[in-house]
């Protein structure tokens, strides 16, 4: 450890990702001092490291938790959109672009989509049904004009260098842990901190630590494709939603993406997840026919990347503060066929640690608006969204229906 006597901060994250960074920019608008733990050597070189992502909002046909928190998620991002990009530096002007497309190819796509308008209350302002669209002849799709195409790893940095003067980033090689206590104290393998308020941002990590390693989180697999340009690719001038996704060139490419493997993690390219991709894209995209039908040719040698995602077992996101698990078995025995009769289980929680994960797909629309939630509810403030639909992402809702189910959380 590189130094005895502990640095201190008024606030902690552990997690350079999208995450992470949207906790820092929360902060910082409250000027509040805030250190930024990385485990590798650049922000966001996991899940939020592709070259080029989405965010647009989850809709059902009725609405449910998640797509009432999802467009709220999606409007306050935008109302935020203004002031990032006003602050912005020129040398960013380019890291996204306006405006998404989703197919609606199918009966079931149609009668999902199409009713979630009314359901949700959606007005031409934020999506409406297109039908003329230059680059998809006889296609019909649901447009998002505020929908973004963004580089991740960009935006993870612009909204660190917003942050500051407030935001301080440390990196380190191993996480050793946190002690309860006040002020809490934060050890790594170089240095100790405290602080008043800690945060985890960690993703999957929190699997490795033995506070969180309860939390029933997955990791994601997931591979890309990063496309080579062409004159064909280029007349694409948004970006396209049909199961899988191919994005607007915002500078880097365009990405084709993404497969889906919540059960092996190996980090080497699968090519025949790439030659899945492309059969898809092929198959929902016939305008670029011989575009794919080239790349299939030598799939070996187009480029990839491989990356995890957090996602829940419910596919929420975790947020707000951390419950201590082993107390809640201590304060709460369980007795298998009771809990009709009996009173709500008490919750312990550790001293002002919160959690901000499990964002999953649709992490980049997400973490914003999670952030600003996770923020306020540790400073006390109001919260931006009703109390009864914060019970909904919380993260004892899982130690909670273990307790109702007369199950023990597994450790």
């Amino acid at each position: 450890m590189e130094s005895d006597k502990p640095q201190t901060y008024e606030a902690v994250i552990i997690g350079g990702g999208v995450a992470g960074a949207s906790v820092a920019y929360a902060l910082s608008k409250r000027k509040i001092k805030t250190l930024l733990l990385e485990k590798k050597q650049n922000l966001s070189e996991g899940a939020s490291g592709n070259p080029s992502g989405l965010i647009y909002p989850l809709l059902t046909k009725h609405k449910t938790s998640e797509s009432i928190f999802s467009l709220s998620a999606f409007r306050f991002l935008n109302e935020e959109w203004e002031k990032i990009e006003n602050i912005a530096t020129s040398e960013r002007s380019g890291f996204y672009k306006n405006g998404i497309c989703f197919l609606t190819d199918s009966e079931s796509d149609k009668d999902r989509y199409f009713h979630s308008l009314d359901s949700h209350g959606l007005g031409k302002e934020e999506t409406f049904i297109k039908n003329d669209i230059s680059f998809l002849p006889g296609k019909e799709a649901l447009y998002f004009p505020k929908g973004k195409t963004i580089s991740p790893p960009l935006y993870v940095s612009l909204l660190c260098k917003l942050s500051s003067p407030h935001l301080t980033i440390h990196t380190y090689e191993n996480f050793l842990e946190w002690e309860d206590k006040s002020p809490l104290q934060v050890n790594t393998d170089k240095r100790a901190y405290q602080t008043d308020k800690l945060f985890l941002c960690l993703a999957n990590e929190v699997l490795e630590m033995p506070k969180t390693k309860w939390l029933p989180i997955k990791k994601v697999r997931g591979q890309i494709v990063l496309l080579p340009k062409s004159e064909l690719l280029s007349e694409i001038t948004s970006s396209i939603l049909f199961g899988h996704y191919l994005t607007e060139d915002i500078g880097f490419g365009s990405v084709l993406g993404a497969s889906f493997d919540e059960f092996k993690y190996e980090e080497t390219t699968r090519i025949y997840e790439t030659i899945e991709l492309l059969e898809s894209a092929k198959r929902s995209l016939p305008v670029l026919k011989t575009y794919w039908e080239g790349l299939e040719k030598s799939p070996e040698v187009l480029r990839t990347r491989v990356s995890c995602r957090s996602q829940t077992q419910d596919r929420r996101p975790l947020l707000g503060r951390l419950p201590n698990s082993e107390q809640f078995k201590i304060d709460n025995p369980y007795k298998k066929g009771e809990s009709h009769i009996r009173k709500p289980p008490v919750i312990s929680y550790y001293k002002d640690v919160s959690i901000l994960g499990g964002l999953g797909s649709r992490g980049l629309n997400h973490s914003l608006f999670g952030a600003e939630i996770v923020v306020r509810e540790s400073l006390g403030e109001d919260l931006p969204i009703e109390q009864e639909l914060f019970e909904d992402f919380k993260p004892e809702r899982f130690l909670i229906r273990n307790w109702k189910r007369g199950t023990p959380i597994e450790d």
